[in-house]
């Protein structure tokens, strides 16, 4: 209670006093992060209430769903010490904070994050012909061409015929090329050597060689479009000559007539320096030869419709294929090396846990 008197007259008030500790908190400002996409930002300190006589040292984990302004429920004293850290980005975004450490000042505090695209965003963008460039040597295609004889996919759907040569199940073989990412002149931007390469798909299966004749009885192939994988991070690890012809030793040989036509599979040295390799962040990629779309557009607007309302799809875009046959001697009777322009594919981000 306080009074006041001047001797003749006086005055009083009574309050209650409390007395209150210099708690301050700390906010997360955002309005980078794409529609339909949440991201987790973890801030770590001695976070105090008014009620507690000391802090006790904790982690608070913020999710934001939208961009605005979001502040963290735990406090802080004046003069304490704080971390932060982008605990999960966004989908196919990366984001940073301004400031992912410091002190407490004498008042509230708001730190910015930033996010931006993943690298590999222009791996999928929409507005543009990608190119690519698949190199194999020619022993390299004939291995590929034999593991496909051996499969039975020779009639053109999933099931081939019932043979010896089908009676067992069998995993799919990586064969070895070196991928190239071109530009729209055909310079090299990037390229990566020993990658993994493999036929796709289920009844979309072709048969890799298109025969046809070339004058009189001069009967020749080439490369057959198809749908085909591409691993970054093979490893070669498999026994990649599991369909090899062999000869009376056991060993890998070039034996006469079918299935092998002297064909010769073999098994690579392993290429242990290729894990966890990516390129533009992804570790693999698809690519489909529109069998069943000649506008080479519905799968492409699907997924683009189902990512921009916040479902999660892979994303694709449009690419120019070429395949590039080097070695000695010749391809189906043409001097090596030779280049086939295959086409537009779909190139499409492949659903693995890096995706999820």
């Amino acid at each position: 209670t306080i009074s006041v008197s001047d001797g003749q007259l006086s005055s009083s008030i009574s309050f209650d006093l409390t007395v209150t500790k210099p708690i301050f908190f700390i906010s997360i400002g955002i309005d980078s992060m794409d529609a339909y996409r949440n991201m987790d930002v973890e801030l770590s300190g001695c976070f105090m209430a008014q009620s507690d006589t000391e802090c006790s040292e904790d982690d608070e984990l913020l999710t934001i769903a939208e961009n605005g302004l979001f502040a963290f429920e735990s406090g802080l004293e004046t003069g304490a010490a704080y971390a932060l850290k982008v605990d999960r980005d966004p989908g196919r975004q990366e984001c940073a904070l301004d400031i992912e450490e410091g002190v407490v000042g004498a008042s509230d505090k708001t730190i910015n994050v930033t996010c931006e695209a993943d690298a590999s965003a222009p791996l999928f963008a929409v507005d543009k012909m990608h190119k690519i460039r698949v190199s194999m040597d020619v022993d390299e295609w004939h291995r590929f061409v034999l593991d496909t004889e051996r499969a039975r996919y020779s009639t053109g759907d999933a099931n081939g015929d019932i043979s010896e040569w089908t009676s067992w199940s069998h995993s799919e073989i990586y064969r070895q090329v070196d991928f190239e990412y071109l530009d729209a002149d055909g310079t090299v931007i990037e390229k990566f050597e020993k990658v993994g390469f493999k036929m796709k798909g289920n009844t979309s299966r072709q048969w890799p060689e298109y025969w046809y004749e070339e004058g009189d009885d001069n009967w020749t192939a080439k490369p057959k479009r198809f749908s085909f994988g591409i691993k970054f991070d093979e490893e070669f690890d498999e026994d990649e000559g599991v369909y090899a012809c062999i000869d009376a030793t056991g060993e890998p040989a070039a034996v006469d007539g079918a299935p092998c036509y002297s064909r010769v599979g073999i098994d690579h040295a392993e290429v242990p320096e290729n894990d966890k390799r990516e390129f533009m962040d992804v570790d693999k990629l698809s690519f489909r030869f529109n069998r069943d779309d000649p506008s080479y557009q519905r799968e492409l607007l699907a997924h683009d419709i189902l990512n921009s309302i916040g479902i999660p799809a892979s994303r694709v875009a449009h690419a120019n294929v070429e395949f590039h046959i080097s070695g000695d001697g010749n391809f189906y009777g043409k001097s090596l090396p030779q280049t086939y322009n295959m086409g537009v594919y779909q190139m499409v981000e492949q659903i693995d846990k890096p995706f999820l």
